[in-house]
């Protein structure tokens, strides 16, 4: 579909011109979105946590990144589920 809109017939050249102009944000939107995958690859091989939630099923990069973002502040605390009870993440008991 991206490379069907610029080419589109019965549109004026000025509309061509403001989709072709689109068209080069969506190419450059998604260039810096392969930017971020990559650096969330990265993130995930050297971080320990994040290499843990990736092991469970339905868990990928982005959101591993995001819980173990998460669940890294929880280091402060004494016990394991204290932090998961505050993040959301554990029922309240």
């Amino acid at each position: 579909m991206r490379e069907e809109l610029p080419n589109a017939r019965g549109l004026s050249p000025r509309m061509q011109q403001l989709v072709s102009d689109l068209m080069l944000e969506l190419r450059e939107l998604d260039k810096r979105i392969a930017a971020f995958d990559r650096e969330f690859a990265e993130l995930s091989r050297s971080n320990e946590i994040i290499r843990s939630l990736l092991s469970i099923p339905g868990v990928g990069v982005i959101n591993a990144t995001a819980i173990g973002a998460a669940i890294g502040v929880g280091r402060r605390s004494r016990k394991g589920a204290t932090s998961l009870r505050g993040s959301g993440s554990s029922p309240v008991k």
